[in-house]
């Protein structure tokens, strides 16, 4: 089970964030998508969690997901943040 200790209120954003829990292997895929999209559009914005420090972690335990579905959606994101994040998979 996912465990973040990431304190927000109760908004989009911490409802899909608890949703990564889901069992539905399609609710979980559009909530890291749209937790990635968020993040890319919130660059440069002093938004704590979307910030690589705290939600690169949640895309690395994706990594290992059983769904190869959210593999790869957490390569993609990974991916996106650049060579810095990379570093991971040398």
């Amino acid at each position: 089970s996912l465990q973040m200790s990431v304190n927000l209120p109760l908004t989009f954003d911490r409802i899909a964030i608890q949703a990564l829990s889901d069992d539905n292997i399609q609710v979980r895929a559009l909530c890291l998508e749209t937790l990635n999209h968020l993040r890319i559009r919130a660059k440069g914005e002093n938004i704590t969690y979307l910030k690589a420090k705290n939600i690169l972690p949640l895309f690395y335990f994706y990594l290992e997901d059983a769904s190869p579905k959210l593999r790869e959606i957490a390569v993609e994101a990974i991916l996106s943040f650049g060579s810095h994040a990379e570093l991971i998979f040398i």
